[in-house]
């Protein structure tokens, strides 16, 4: 008797980083427009994103804020972007931003990635976060 093997073939898709750019892009168009349709459309491209590179956090978190604004119905609230951060939330993103440069001076920057995410889990728009989770990748050959 012959049991039959089933192999599932992964098939690595790759694109160039002008390309992520550009669909990233075309998904913060998207996203800035607002409305339901409007989120779905970025919400593809994020997908497209993070598929091709699923370590690259604007896709990740992108995709996230839209999957949780439609599951919540907030598909016609304004952008996360538009919104003034409180002073708890700013605090709150302070303490993470130098949790997170304190671990990466102490070379974990496992550790430091995940400060630097809560900080743009509170502001997508924390531009240093942001570089220093790439350079943390980086360091870490991811």
């Amino acid at each position: 008797m012959r049991v039959a093997e089933n192999r599932r073939r992964v098939e690595v898709v790759t694109a160039s980083p002008e390309e992520i750019a550009r669909r990233l892009q075309i998904a913060a168009n998207h996203f800035q427009r607002g409305g339901r349709e409007n989120y779905e459309l970025a919400l593809r491209e994020y997908r497209w994103v993070m598929e091709r590179d699923p370590e690259n956090i604007q896709a990740v978190i992108g995709a996230n804020r839209i999957e949780s604004q439609l599951r919540v119905g907030g598909a016609t609230a304004a952008p996360v972007a538009a919104r003034q951060l409180t002073e708890e939330q700013k605090i709150l993103v302070n303490r993470h931003y130098y949790n997170g440069i304190n671990h990466y001076t102490n070379n974990d920057f496992q550790r430091a990635i995940e400060e630097w995410r809560r900080v743009l889990a509170i502001d997508p728009n924390h531009v240093q976060a942001r570089n220093n989770i790439k350079k943390s990748l980086g360091f870490l050959g991811r």
